[in-house]
């Protein structure tokens, strides 16, 4: 069922890297699928899943959104991605903050207390993010995805989960998906190389300065 396909999505997709560092070993369904799909797999040797376990700093996630999992009816992959209608413009992040709460709660339930950091975590915007004629971008959605998901990691903290940094994704725009979709705290024209700090980068300032994140209620200035 679809539970069951969501379920082997994140084992395949997560699990996979994780399970091995903090258990030991790979998990087994997946191993068995890949094998039944013909995949080459990994070849163990003695002392390699002792290695792969030494102790680790912390364990970081790239979140952005959940995806959204059906069971595909196909004999040689038994899972298919569905997206609902608030995903970025890139396509591929659903705009859910509470899913980034459960994937930090299940993972310290499953790895007993890591340590973990959030190594990206923000929003790509093309509509609202271009300049006006005063060189102003007013890119609230970032601020309001941004600060959907801080609260989240506030809540995990006050539960007892131990996320100790969170990396805003990205500081300036780049060039990694061309220059139609930008992701950056500060606008940056690639024609002229000049730079603009837009409203999102203005409130994580005063975020930081003030060490504490609220929503804002008003223009930025």
């Amino acid at each position: 069922d679809d539970r069951w396909a969501a379920s082997l999505m994140r084992r395949s997709h997560i699990e996979w890297f994780s399970d091995p560092i903090y258990k030991g070993e790979f998990p087994a369904d997946v191993w068995e699928l890949y094998r039944k799909a013909g995949l080459t797999m990994p070849e163990i040797q003695d002392g390699d899943m002792e290695t792969i376990t030494a102790p680790i700093d912390f364990l970081g996630f790239n979140f952005y959104g959940p995806n959204y999992i059906r069971k595909n009816p196909s004999d040689y992959w038994p899972y298919g991605v569905t997206f609902d209608n608030q995903h970025s413009d890139l396509g591929s992040s659903v705009w859910n903050a509470p899913a980034l709460f459960d994937m930090l709660k299940f993972f310290d339930d499953r790895y007993r207390n890591p340590v973990f950091i959030i190594t990206e975590n923000g929003r790509d915007l093309r509509h609202s993010d271009y300049p006006d004629s005063n060189n102003e971008i007013h890119d609230m959605e970032r601020i309001e995805y941004t600060y959907d998901h801080l609260k989240e990691i506030h809540r995990a903290i006050a539960s007892g989960i131990a996320v100790k940094g969170y990396y805003h994704w990205t500081l300036m725009d780049n060039y990694e998906w061309g220059d139609w979709s930008r992701c950056g705290l500060f606008y940056r024209d690639y024609l002229t190389n000049n730079r603009y700090i837009k409203d999102s980068g203005k409130w994580y300032a005063r975020c930081i300065k003030q060490g504490y994140f609220y929503k804002p209620v008003m223009e930025l200035k």
